[in-house]
C-alpha cells in the first residue's frame, strides 16, 4: 500500500506522445539512415518538451493547402482555422514543412482591405507553437503577384532551415510562458495563505 502510486498521463499527454510516435516513424521513412539520426534526436528533443514535430507527406488533406495548414497546427495555433481565415478574407496558396519537421511555412493569400476586395500575399513560417517566426509582412506592403511571394517564399524557407535553432528558440518560449504561468499560481497562492483574496 505505502509504494508510488502510478499516475495515468493526461489525455492531452497522450495524445502528443502518439503524434510523436507517428511523426518518428513518418521522419524514418522519408529519410532513411543517412541523416535520419540528427533528424531524430531532434523529433526525440522535440518530443521530451511537449512539442509535436510536423510531419507532412506532401499530398493536400481535405484537397486543400488551408485544410491541411489547420489540420498540421491542430492544437498549436487558430492560425488557419476556417473562422479565422473567413474573418480575415485569407486562404493558403502553398505550404511546406521545412527544417527537419521543427517549422511549417505558407504562403497565404490575404484581404488588403475590409471589404475584402483587394487581395496580396504573405509569407508566414510557425515554429512548433505555431508561434510565426518570421519577418511577416504587413497587409500593405504585401506581395501583389503570386511569383513575387514564391521567390519570398523560398528566401524564407532558406532563412529558417536550422531546424536546431528553431526548436531552441521554440523551447526557450514556452519555458518563459510556463514560468509567467508558474509565477502567477504562487502570487495566488500567497494570497490565499495571507488571507488576501478572502
Amino acid at each position: 500500500m505505502g509504494g508510488a502510486q502510478h499516475v495515468q498521463p493526461s489525455y492531452r499527454t497522450q495524445l502528443a506522445r502518439m503524434r510523436c510516435r507517428v511523426a518518428g516513424a513518418a521522419v524514418r521513412r522519408a529519410v532513411g539512415t543517412r541523416n535520419g539520426g540528427a533528424v531524430m534526436r531532434l523529433h526525440d528533443i522535440a518530443c521530451a518538451a511537449g512539442l509535436t514535430p510536423y510531419e507532412w507527406s506532401g499530398s493536400y488533406c481535405g484537397r486543400t493547402p488551408a485544410a491541411t495548414a489547420e489540420r498540421l497546427t491542430d492544437g498549436k495555433t487558430h492560425y488557419y482555422s476556417a473562422s479565422t481565415r473567413r474573418f480575415h478574407g485569407a486562404s493558403v496558396s502553398k505550404l511546406r514543412v521545412i527544417a527537419d519537421g521543427m517549422a511549417l511555412a505558407a504562403i497565404e493569400r490575404v484581404s488588403l482591405d475590409m471589404n475584402h476586395t483587394r487581395k496580396g500575399y504573405r509569407v508566414v513560417i510557425h515554429d512548433l507553437t505555431g508561434t510565426v517566426i518570421n519577418d511577416r509582412l504587413g497587409l500593405d506592403p504585401a506581395h501583389k503577384g503570386l511569383a513575387a511571394a514564391q521567390r519570398d517564399f523560398e528566401a524564407q524557407c532558406e532563412k529558417h532551415s536550422d531546424g536546431a535553432a528553431i526548436l531552441r528558440e521554440a523551447i526557450a518560449n514556452e519555458t518563459r510562458t510556463h514560468k509567467r504561468a508558474l509565477d502567477a499560481l504562487i502570487t495566488a497562492a500567497q494570497k490565499l495563505r495571507e488571507g488576501e483574496a478572502l
